[in-house]
C-alpha cells in the first residue's frame, strides 16, 4: 500500500497536534515578553458593572494565554474526532485571536483532517465554522483548503514515485494533463498540478513536451496498467482536478466517464467514488465559493 497506516496516521496526528501547540505557545510567549519589555510594571484597566479596578498586566497575560490554549486545545480535539468520522461540537466562546494564531490553528486542523484520508462535506462544515471564529475571510480559508490539499496530493505521489515504472509515470502525467484540460481551458486553480507533472518525468523538458504532444493517445484499457489502489486514488484525483474550478460541465462529465471505463471501474464503482467526493465539493463551494 502506498497510504499511510493506521499506526502511522496516528503517529503523525500526534506530531500535528504537539507541533501547532508549540507554535501558538511560542507566538504567545513572545507577545507575553515583547509587551512586558515594553511596559515594565504596567497595569491593565477592567472595568465590569460600573465598577473600575486594575490588574498587573502579567497577571492578565496569564489569563488571556490559557483561555487561548484551552480553547485551541478544545478546538485540536474536535478536528481528531472529525477525522475520525464522529460528530464535531465546536465550542463557541471563541476568544479574540491574532490572525497569526489563527493562521496556524485553521492550517493545523486542515492537516489533520486530511491525514490519510478525504475530506467529506462533514469537514467542510467545520473548516467554514472554523474559519468564522477566528475571523478568516472566506477566499483566504479556500486558499488554504486547496494549499493543503495540493500539498498531500504532492506527498502522495511522492511516495507513488520510487514503486511506478517510468511506462506507469508517463501515463500518471498524461492523465493529470488530460485532466486539466479537459474543459478545453487551463483555469488557474490547475496551474500547480503542472509542478506535479514535471515531479512525475523528472524535470525532463523533452518528455514533458512528449507527454504533452501525445496525450490523446492514452486511451483505451488502463485496468492492467495500474494496481486497484492507485487506479481508484488517480480517478479520484483526475475528479478533484477537473472540479478545482467549481465547474462541471459536459466535457469533464465525458472524460471522468471515460476514465471510469479506461480502469475498468463499473457503474455502481464509479458512483461509490463519484458521490461522496461530489457532495463535499458542492458544499465547498458553497461555502466558500
Amino acid at each position: 500500500m502506498f497510504l499511510p497506516t493506521e499506526n502511522e496516521r496516528v503517529l503523525k496526528q500526534k506530531s500535528i497536534y504537539q507541533s501547532c501547540i508549540q507554535e501558538i505557545t511560542k507566538l504567545l510567549r513572545f507577545g507575553e515578553e515583547l509587551l512586558l519589555t515594553l511596559f515594565p510594571e504596567s497595569t491593565v484597566r477592567v472595568e465590569k458593572n460600573g465598577k473600575v479596578s486594575r490588574w498587573p498586566t502579567d497577571s492578565v497575560i496569564d489569563f488571556k494565554y490559557e483561555k487561548i490554549i484551552s480553547w485551541t486545545h478544545r478546538i485540536l480535539d474536535e478536528a481528531v474526532n472529525i477525522s475520525k468520522g464522529k460528530e464535531y461540537e465546536l465550542p463557541f466562546d471563541t476568544p479574540v485571536l491574532p490572525l497569526a494564531i489563527g493562521e496556524i490553528l485553521l492550517d493545523s486542523c486542515l492537516k489533520l483532517q486530511t491525514n490519510g484520508r478525504d475530506l467529506t462535506d462533514l469537514d467542510y462544515y467545520f473548516i467554514g465554522e472554523i474559519g468564522t471564529a477566528v475571523r478568516m475571510d472566506n477566499r483566504e480559508v479556500y486558499a488554504r483548503i486547496e494549499q493543503t490539499l495540493y500539498e498531500v496530493r504532492k506527498s502522495i505521489f511522492g511516495h507513488l514515485k520510487p514503486i511506478l515504472s517510468e511506462r506507469q509515470k508517463s501515463i500518471c502525467a498524461a492523465l493529470l494533463l488530460k485532466a486539466i484540460r479537459a474543459d478545453k481551458v487551463v483555469h488557474p486553480a490547475e496551474l500547480k498540478y503542472f509542478e506535479i507533472i514535471s515531479d512525475l518525468l523528472e524535470n525532463n523538458q523533452a518528455e514533458i513536451e512528449q507527454i504533452e504532444a501525445n496525450t490523446d493517445k492514452i486511451e483505451g484499457d488502463l485496468s492492467s496498467a495500474f494496481p486497484d489502489d492507485i487506479a481508484e486514488f488517480l480517478f479520484k484525483y483526475m475528479v478533484e482536478i477537473v472540479m478545482c474550478d467549481k465547474h462541471f460541465d459536459p466535457d469533464e462529465s465525458q472524460f471522468i466517464k471515460d476514465m471510469g471505463q479506461s480502469f475498468n471501474l463499473d457503474h455502481q464503482r464509479q458512483d461509490e467514488i463519484l458521490q461522496p467526493i461530489v457532495a463535499a465539493l458542492m458544499v465547498k463551494s458553497d461555502l466558500f465559493g
